[in-house]
Order: C-alpha cells, then sequence, then structure tokens
C-alpha cells in the first residue's frame, strides 16, 4: 500500500498556505436539430429541437506537489481490525506495518472524463435522454482521481415551467438505480436512486439534489 500527502499536511490541522499549482480544462460541443428553421422560433423557442446531441471532455489536466511524502507499506502481516479503531489511516499503518519513506514531486492526475448526451423529443413535452459518462483516466495509474462510470436513460416531461422526470441508471460498483425528480420554475429538486433505494433491499448508492436558477438579465 502505497500512502502519500503534500509537504506538511497534517490532519489534524489542515490549512491553505502551502497550496500547489495545477492545470484544468473542460470543451465540448452542443448540436441541435430543428425542423423549422425560422429564426425567430429557434431564439425564443423553449425545447424547439428535435434532437439534442451534445460531447464534453471535463477535467483536463493535473495538480503537481513538490516535496511531498508517500509511504510504501509492506502489509504481509497479520493484524486484528481492531487495530484500525479509533485511529487515523496514517497512524493505523506506522503501528502495524514496516514502510518506506520518499520524498519528491509527485503529480496527481483529474478526474479526465468523457459525456456524451443524447436527448430525442418524441412529441410535444415528451422527451427521453440517453448520458453517459465514462473516465478517460488510465485505471493502472496510481496517482489519479476517476469518475465513477454511469448510463442514464431519462424519460421527462418538461414545459417551460414545470419538468418531471425519471432517471433509470446503470453504475460502476453499484448496479441499477432508479430516481426521480422535478422542476418548478427556477428550482430544482431530484435523486438518481430515490426509487431505487425504497423498492430494493440491496440497493448501494443514495443521492438528493438541489438547485436554483437565478437568470440575470440586462438591457
Amino acid at each position: 500500500i502505497s500512502y502519500g500527502t503534500s509537504q506538511d499536511f497534517d490532519n489534524d490541522d489542515i490549512d491553505f498556505k502551502n497550496l500547489s499549482a495545477g492545470f484544468g480544462g473542460d470543451f465540448g460541443l452542443t448540436y441541435e436539430y430543428r425542423s423549422n428553421n425560422d429564426i425567430d422560433s429557434i431564439s425564443i423557442g423553449h425545447g424547439n429541437y428535435k434532437l439534442k446531441v451534445g460531447v464534453s471532455v471535463t477535467d483536463i489536466g493535473s495538480i503537481s506537489y513538490d516535496e511531498s511524502t508517500t509511504t510504501t507499506y509492506n502489509v504481509d502481516n497479520t493484524v486484528s481490525t481492531n487495530s484500525f479503531e479509533d485511529e487515523d489511516i496514517e497512524t493505523a499503518l506506522d503501528e502495524q506495518y514496516v514502510g518506506t519513506e520518499e520524498i519528491g514531486k509527485t503529480e496527481i492526475s483529474l478526474p479526465t472524463a468523457m459525456h456524451v448526451l443524447v436527448d430525442y423529443k418524441f412529441r410535444k413535452r415528451l422527451y427521453m435522454s440517453v448520458h453517459g459518462s465514462f473516465s478517460l483516466v488510465d485505471k493502472n495509474d496510481p496517482y489519479a482521481n476517476r469518475i465513477i462510470n454511469t448510463v442514464t436513460a431519462t424519460p421527462r416531461l418538461e414545459t417551460r415551467w414545470f419538468s418531471f422526470y425519471l432517471p433509470l441508471s446503470l453504475r460502476q460498483h453499484d448496479g441499477f438505480a432508479m430516481g426521480a425528480g422535478f422542476r418548478l420554475g427556477p428550482l430544482t429538486v431530484g435523486s438518481g436512486s430515490l426509487l431505487s433505494n425504497y423498492l430494493m433491499d440491496d440497493s448501494r448508492t443514495a443521492d438528493i439534489y438541489v438547485g436554483l436558477k437565478i437568470p440575470v438579465y440586462r438591457k
């Protein structure tokens, strides 16, 4: 097991004095097909497209930590799980295993991911979207963050002021999840796992989210 910290990191006294630099960025594009080519209807119509396709890549980059400390432990030892109670991970490893410490520069990759969205309008106010998020980070990279691969299909009823939707997801490590949500004007409330937590005994995920959109107008 390799366990690392940035320079002068202290679990009991975290501050932001010793900051590190990095680079991060996103890019993406969206295409909409509309059967009505009237420029006025395109500019003012709500959900006036027949098909929307979006592709993006997020969190491109990394963060570098100078003089970080990495300790590699040989865990070829039998210990009681009670030894890890009431101890932080670094103290527990130091007390139970032999470790070799190295100090140097460490570069941590951001959780780079690709996102693909296809949204289709079946009829007025009725839509179906399929969204996939996939990690682009090498699974063998020891110094990286990764997203959970997810594919979600979401049927929804949408009007200008109200929306209701039922996301159905397949999530890496979690399996199937089913949620529900609604939008009322600028307020959005929902969960990607509300219904599966209620209906299934072996559900392994839970989440809830709330969003408030505040538009800014200018003349």
